[in-house]
């Protein structure tokens, strides 16, 4: 709810105006719900709670809602969820089908002062596993940790031989890394050839 005057509003009741000309009113509610955020979610961003679980919720939702993801400014610390490999993942954005449609593009981005660190070894810090994705605008760090993936344009599961799988049309603008002995900034893997089929 939102205060004007002496009496509370809903977000839905209050209108939203931005500065500029030809700009439309709309309401607070609708301007909320544009994206989603993964502090809508729990994550704190203090670079010594685990947010795991307040990334994996956000990127879940936003996937089913078809909405970019933001990560405001702040040290995120991701443990990992075991996978269907030897890694642990930070951010799975999963497989589900090849698709082509730019309007099914999937943004994650952040802003200055965004950074994603590793909270374990053998890890993916973030893994890209389906097309059409935009990764933009925060750091990914190893944090001290060995046999860590920052960046994996790879299948769920890197071993597996008998699924086509797609991972085009990834763009990946501003990403800085913070890596050390025993880390890889960027891995690219296609997925395996089926029944002669090349996996994108």
């Amino acid at each position: 709810d939102f205060v004007y005057g002496n009496t509370a509003q809903s977000a839905d009741k209050v209108n939203y105006l931005q500065t500029g000309t030809g700009a439309a009113s709309r309401t607070v509610q609708n301007r909320l719900r544009e994206r989603i955020s993964v502090k809508d979610f729990g994550a704190v961003g203090d670079g010594v709670t685990n947010d795991q679980t307040a990334f994996t919720n956000a990127v879940t939702q936003a996937l089913v809602d078809n909405k970019d993801l933001f990560i405001p400014a702040g040290e995120y610390l991701l443990n990992g969820v075991a996978g269907s490999d030897t890694y642990k993942n930070g951010i799975l954005l999963p497989f589900t089908q090849v698709n082509f449609d730019p309007l099914d593009t999937f943004r994650i981005y952040g802003e200055a002062g965004t950074i994603l660190q590793c909270g374990a070894d053998d890890m993916v810090l973030v893994r890209v596993s389906r097309n059409n994705v935009v990764l933009e605008n925060f750091v990914v760090d190893y944090n001290g940790h060995t046999n860590v993936i920052l960046i994996g344009i790879v299948p769920e599961s890197m071993t597996q031989t008998t699924t086509q799988v797609s991972q085009s049309f990834i763009d990946l603008k501003n990403i800085s890394r913070v890596g050390g002995a025993g880390v890889d900034g960027i891995v690219i893997q296609p997925g395996p050839t089926i029944a002669t089929s090349d996996s994108g």
